[in-house]
């Protein structure tokens, strides 16, 4: 439908807030055994629920769909367990809030199993 000529007002509403995690740091430490124990900045949102880890064995490809990750809870470490020795997994991390809504990944780490 076209628009008349004149001066127009557009607005925009925001109708849901996502989460950015733009800042969030994430580390991987190599634990004893066939596990890898992640660390991450906490998310300061009043809806915040929780985290979601996600890894694979290549950059940017992860074996858990999105909104599938292993639910870390609303904690700031976790420690992946059943890894294959001899290979490098890469892992990110996901915010997501009360109503499900989940953030982009956050930077990407890796850490190789002995």
């Amino acid at each position: 439908m076209p628009i008349a000529a004149g001066k127009h007002v557009l607005k925009i509403f925001a109708d849901q807030q996502y989460f950015n995690l733009n800042s969030i740091r994430v580390t991987a430490a190599q634990a004893p055994g066939t596990t890898a124990t992640l660390a991450w900045d906490a998310v300061t949102a009043a809806n915040l629920s929780g985290y979601r880890i996600y890894y694979g064995t290549a950059p940017g490809t992860y074996l858990q769909s999105v909104g599938q990750g292993l639910n870390a809870g609303n904690v700031t470490t976790y420690t992946v367990t059943g890894l294959s020795s001899g290979t490098r997994y890469y892992f990110a991390v996901t915010a997501y809030d009360t109503s499900n809504d989940e953030s982009t990944y956050s930077n990407e780490v890796f850490t190789v199993i002995p």
